[in-house]
């Protein structure tokens, strides 16, 4: 059944996309001062600078939302968040570059969340019950992703963990374009039986 099908591939875009934001904010800041050990006030600075970021991001897609199809606003905010880690991990020997990659990942990062529940509601509908199957995802992804990068962190390297955040975005990302895919021809199969 494509809803069920949606509701899957929604779950499984929220569980990948969170566990990626919690770990971004989790492991940002130890991120910095294992680069940067001279900076830990900046480090300090820095996660304030991707919560600020994130607020911003928001706030700022609540009015872009009205002109801005959800959808479509998802896939910039998606580019942004992989964009901005990519900094974080090509130009990790700079601090402005820390700086910068952080506060585009978090403004980029701020609207995801609350879009994808728009997104979802407006695909499937969302019941208390739905809502609940996918709050339940967020924690696992929550609980998972944090640890996993942390692992990679120390048995890997710094880099290992960014690039691993930037493969869930990208993979979120993925999901939600084949989720996009699946609600397009669903809605032209119900035009052309109407």
């Amino acid at each position: 059944h494509p809803k069920m099908l949606v509701l899957i591939l929604l779950i499984l875009t929220f569980m990948i996309y969170i566990g990626s934001e919690i770990s971004m904010n989790g492991w940002i800041y130890t991120y910095t001062i294992t680069l940067f050990p001279a900076e830990i006030g900046q480090a300090g600075f820095i996660l304030s600078a991707f919560w600020i970021c994130m607020t911003t991001g928001r706030v700022v897609s609540m009015f872009a939302v009205r002109r801005l199809v959800p959808g479509n606003l998802l896939l910039i905010n998606f580019l942004g968040a992989t964009a901005g880690v990519l900094i974080l991990v090509l130009f990790s020997k700079y601090l402005s570059a820390i700086w910068i990659g952080t506060m585009l990942t978090g403004y980029s990062m701020g609207s995801i969340f609350p879009l994808l529940l728009t997104f979802g509601d407006k695909a499937i509908g969302l019941t208390g019950k739905i809502s609940g199957i996918i709050f339940a995802g967020t924690s696992i992804g929550g609980m998972i992703f944090p640890y996993m990068n942390g692992q990679f962190f120390t048995r890997i390297s710094p880099k290992a963990t960014m690039l691993s955040i930037m493969l869930s975005v990208i993979s979120a990302c993925m999901i939600f374009i084949l989720i996009r895919i699946v609600t397009a021809r669903q809605e032209n199969k119900q035009r052309i039986e109407v």
